[in-house]
């Protein structure tokens, strides 16, 4: 499972890659999740509401698991990342398309409006007209020798 943004409540969630299963907060706890239509399907949940982070044990299994199945979990990071990147950007390039398609991917940004793990900040730039110093000398920065 991968960081893939937020969910209610602003808590993270974790999504297995190229799935729809999630480790993520729904009514009011933390579960393993299948997202399908119509209702989704809840295979472990964890009943206490009060963890900013899924517990790495305690899960009990619902209807659809075993009832000897047991879930448990390994965590890599203590918390989710929380540092800002500033990713410059414009509407037209399909190369700066690309980069948020697998910012998406690897779970760094969301979709979501109501996010609040925000990881990219992106910054429209005008590539016809007078670019932003910032934008300037972050690329000299990155590029030393395209500097004329």
């Amino acid at each position: 499972y991968v960081l893939n943004g937020t969910f209610r409540g602003g808590k993270p969630q974790w999504m297995k890659p190229m799935s729809r299963c999630y480790i993520r907060f729904i009514r009011d706890r933390w579960e393993l999740y299948v997202s399908h239509h119509p209702s989704g399907t809840t295979y472990f949940y964890h009943p206490d509401q009060s963890l900013e982070l899924p517990p790495t044990s305690g899960y009990t299994p619902a209807p659809c698991s075993g009832p000897d199945e047991v879930l448990s979990l390994e965590c890599k990071h203590k918390a989710p990342p929380t540092s800002e990147y500033l990713l410059y950007t414009n509407q037209a390039c399909p190369f700066a398309q690309q980069v948020h398609i697998v910012m998406q991917e690897l779970g760094i940004e969301s979709t979501s409006e109501t996010t609040k793990l925000k990881m990219v900040e992106r910054k429209l730039v005008d590539i016809f007209s007078k670019n932003d110093v910032t934008f300037i000398n972050s690329y000299y920065k990155a590029y030393p020798s395209k500097i004329q």
